[in-house]
């Protein structure tokens, strides 16, 4: 399989971040994955000695950003770092409970190419259209008429090189992914 690269962007929120990336260690069988975490200067006791810490793992990457926190920013800078691997966007306070969950949603972009961007199945998300649905008639991979949360998502490479980067002049969170999205389905 192609190599993935998983961006988290982060700021103060040392026991989310630590929870997120022992998921993606613990839950990620994908055999060709990087991890890039964007730091935006956090303070907050003992995140420097994490961050530091994740820096001493193989495949891990961490790069910091002293600038006020933006998401869609710092995604980027994460998407750049990335080469040209395929990128899944993965918020710092996601929980992952699904072992293999990315090689299923690398998977469903192979089978589904048509598809700019997979969004996992979210428990707690503003789009009921990602909750996840256990009924056997319904397809796994279901198209959203709108845009996804970026909770979870795989952006392959071939979306990226045709659309480009998030637009950075949304700041903090929020509708940098209805923008992506928009730009996507066009």
């Amino acid at each position: 399989l192609p190599r993935v690269s998983i961006v988290i962007a982060t700021r103060d929120k040392l026991g989310l971040l630590r929870t997120c990336v022992d998921g993606v260690l613990n839950y990620t069988d994908y055999p060709a994955l990087e991890l890039i975490v964007i730091d935006n200067g956090s303070t907050e006791a003992g995140t420097l000695a994490y961050l530091q810490s994740l820096r001493t793992r193989e495949r891990v990457v961490v790069l910091n950003d002293r600038e006020p926190f933006n998401f869609s920013r710092n995604v980027n800078r994460g998407i750049r770092a990335a080469g040209q691997d395929d990128v899944i966007v993965l918020n710092d306070d996601a929980l992952l409970t699904t072992r293999g969950g990315f090689t299923a949603m690398r998977r469903m972009s192979v089978e589904y190419p048509e598809m700019g961007i997979i969004a996992a199945s979210c428990n707690n998300v503003g789009n009921p259209n990602q909750f996840r649905r256990n009924r056997p008639s319904e397809p796994i991979v279901r198209e959203d008429p709108r845009m996804v949360c970026f909770v979870c998502v795989l952006i392959p490479r071939r979306t990226i090189d045709r659309v480009g980067l998030m637009d950075d002049r949304y700041v903090d969170y929020g509708l940098d992914d209805d923008d992506y999205c928009l730009q996507v389905r066009r």
